[in-house]
């Protein structure tokens, strides 16, 4: 166990490096700058600007001084960045993302700090939408294969997977706004807010769990200790629930760790839809921004998340399946 949770914060560091290094200089090679966009200022404050972000210098010297921790700032000479209050930011090597180009009264940390329990509860409610959907359609089809609900619940699961989750928010919208008003089109401050969002946001990787489920299902029904649990003359629904599921969704679980970074990702879409102000909403505008510390401090923290919970799922499987032992070497 040890090994392995060495050997994978070794690659989770050189992983973040990878990200934080090439969404750097691919982001300063697009044509355009972060104050392209405003309203036509003078040439001395563009300067200014351009000198208080330390855009006027080379990029290797802006790259050293975003990794931080030192302060390369030669008007003030190296200290220790922050200690005296001279640098823009500490550098993400000390967890500082630095000041947004954009929010110029906030930093990239109050941002994702105020945006990102948002992007979580809707996550959350998209998750749980996932499994509560995807788990109970899986085992219906794998328990009554070849009927009619297993026809269907098949149909609905392919369904599912061809519709990207902002044309089933366009239809939830229609249905239950439009038609059958029981929820707000749009906004944030009750769980009513997020069951619409949260709905079209985890109802595809519903439709994923349930193939998964269905899949991993059969497989263990037609195992020799479950047919050995038939004829000791349990029953069916106790052989279901405490003999079945448990290896039935072992395929779920190894995909939950996608499936979160990909509720993570996708709530991108689904948060302009509906006027969430996540953390997704915010990535989006400093892509549009040209807001290059708030759109690095927002794909730093999606590559953290992802990684951690692919760990996480790693080690939940031999929770599940003690037969599976963890790799040290």
């Amino acid at each position: 166990m040890l090994g392995f949770l060495l050997r994978r914060a070794l690659w989770f560091a050189i992983t973040v490096w990878i990200v934080i290094t090439v969404s750097f200089f691919l982001m300063r090679a697009v044509p355009g700058g972060p104050f392209d966009t405003d309203r036509a200022i003078d040439a001395a404050i563009e300067k200014n600007l351009a000198a208080r972000y330390h855009l006027d210098w080379p990029l290797w010297k802006q790259y050293l001084q975003y990794l931080g921790p030192f302060n390369l700032d030669e008007t003030h000479g190296a200290t220790l960045a922050g200690g005296d209050g001279s640098s823009s930011f500490g550098g993400v090597l000390v967890g500082d993302f630095g000041p947004s180009f954009k929010y110029r009264d906030f930093s990239v940390n109050d941002i994702i700090a105020q945006s990102l329990p948002i992007s979580i509860a809707l996550g959350t409610v998209a998750l749980a939408w996932a499994l509560l959907l995807g788990l109970s359609a899986g085992i219906l089809s794998a328990v009554w294969r070849g009927s009619g609900v297993d026809l269907g619940l098949r149909l609905a699961a392919t369904t599912g997977i061809a519709l990207p989750n902002f044309v089933v928010a366009l239809f939830l919208i229609v249905l239950f706004v439009f038609e059958v008003e029981l929820f707000p089109v749009a906004g944030w401050g009750s769980l009513s807010h997020l069951a619409l969002p949260g709905l079209a946001l985890g109802g595809p990787f519903a439709a994923y769990i349930a193939r998964l489920t269905r899949t991993g299902m059969l497989e263990v029904l037609s195992q020799e200790y479950i047919r050995t649990a038939h004829a000791k003359g349990l029953p069916p629904r106790l052989v279901l629930l405490r003999h079945a599921i448990r290896g039935g969704i072992l395929p779920v679980v190894s995909y939950l760790g996608p499936a979160t970074a990909g509720i993570l990702t996708g709530s991108l879409v689904i948060e302009k839809i509906f006027a969430i102000p996540g953390t997704g909403t915010h990535f989006v505008n400093s892509a549009l921004n040209r807001d290059y510390t708030l759109a690095m401090g927002v794909t730093i923290l999606y590559t953290v998340l992802v990684y951690s919970l692919n760990t996480l799922v790693d080690l939940a499987y031999t929770v599940l399946d003690p037969r599976i032992e963890l790799e040290e070497a």
